[in-house]
């Protein structure tokens, strides 16, 4: 909870031994302003100081075997479980319920997917060890299964899976899963939508999977870095065994994140509005087939979409966030 504990007050950091960012008169000082006075700060120095200096670069931890890990947004404040919180976690799972309330009240199946975390599922290749115990999203699912919600948080599938795999489930030097990640969260998705419409035959695809080394990797986390030193990754491609992906959807939109719309060849599948980040992009190939009609929003599900919801008549909305921005969802206005 940093912003409950923003530290208005304060003017010196004694950790630090310099003086705080005064009150903002533009943007790079408001920038400074709430790094410098964000909620439980003098923890989080605390927790830097037990890297190994040559470990850490700007929001990236370098962990072993060559793997990097980003750490803003949450990611350090999780791995170190300093952001557990009883409360919000109820507040999760009721936020949910309101979506799925509201969208079974209008006749719409809803769907809550949470993406995990890279160092949740890899986190022995951190360089410290992780604190026992039940993570945030842990207790939110906790909350959550006493509701009446279609719910999918697979952390714990994804893990044991690793060991059926000669190649990881997550870029070593990104912060995102690779396709054979995403495929495999996309299986559970793809059966939770077809029990969900009973009375409909979905496609059930066979894919054929490649994969190589890139000696010269230059995924996200990677370029966040001011060295020239090279990263190798695993780069996976997945595609259907007998046809292509266009055999079963095209593209009326494919722009990112400025929105992304897929007409199906089978107008007997449901129609899905999906509101996602960045993980779903993977997803997407595996999930499309499975619609008539698909649009993949890139944004928040808060009250001001209901509006568009109910315009846009879909028989299924799907509200998906990965682990790190979940902890948000407990703010959420719906």
């Amino acid at each position: 909870m940093p912003i409950i504990t923003f530290n208005y007050k304060g003017t010196v950091s004694e950790k630090e031994n310099r003086n705080l960012q005064s009150r903002p008169k533009n943007f790079k000082e408001a920038n400074n302003y709430i790094s410098d006075r964000f909620g439980f700060r003098n923890e989080f120095l605390k927790i830097y100081s037990y890297f190994p200096q040559e470990k850490i670069s700007g929001n990236v931890i370098y962990g072993k075997q060559g793997w990097l890990f980003y750490t803003a947004d949450g990611n350090l404040s999780d791995f170190c479980k300093r952001n557990i919180s009883l409360e919000r976690a109820k507040k999760f799972a009721l936020n949910l319920k309101s979506m799925s309330d509201w969208c079974k009240e209008n006749g719409i199946i809803f769907v809550a997917v949470v993406a995990p975390n890279k160092h949740s599922v890899y986190e022995e290749f951190y360089i410290l060890n992780r604190p026992k115990g039940k993570t945030f999203m842990d207790y939110c699912a906790q909350e959550t299964e006493k509701l009446d919600i279609n719910f999918i948080w697979e952390r714990d599938l994804i893990i044991s899976a690793k060991k059926d795999y000669e190649f990881p489930l997550y870029y070593k030097t990104d912060t995102h899963w690779n396709s054979s990640g995403a495929k495999l969260y996309s299986e559970i998705l793809n059966k939770t939508i077809e029990n969900n419409f009973p009375q409909i035959t979905f496609p059930h695809i066979e894919y054929e999977t490649q994969v190589q080394l890139n000696e010269n990797s230059k995924h996200d986390i990677a370029n966040m870095l001011t060295t020239n030193k090279k990263f190798s990754d695993y780069e996976v491609s997945i595609k259907p065994k007998e046809k292509d992906f266009s055999s079963y959807y095209e593209y009326l939109k494919n722009e990112g994140r400025n929105g992304v719309i897929i007409k199906g060849k089978n107008e007997k599948l449901p129609k899905a509005l999906i509101y996602r980040d960045s993980f779903f992009s993977a997803l997407e190939p595996f999930t499309s087939p499975m619609f008539s009609e698909a649009e993949y929003k890139w944004a928040r599900l808060t009250k001001d979409e209901k509006e568009y919801i109910l315009k846009n008549k879909p028989d299924i909305l799907i509200f998906e966030s990965v682990e790190r921005y979940a902890f948000s969802i407990a703010d959420i206005e719906f």
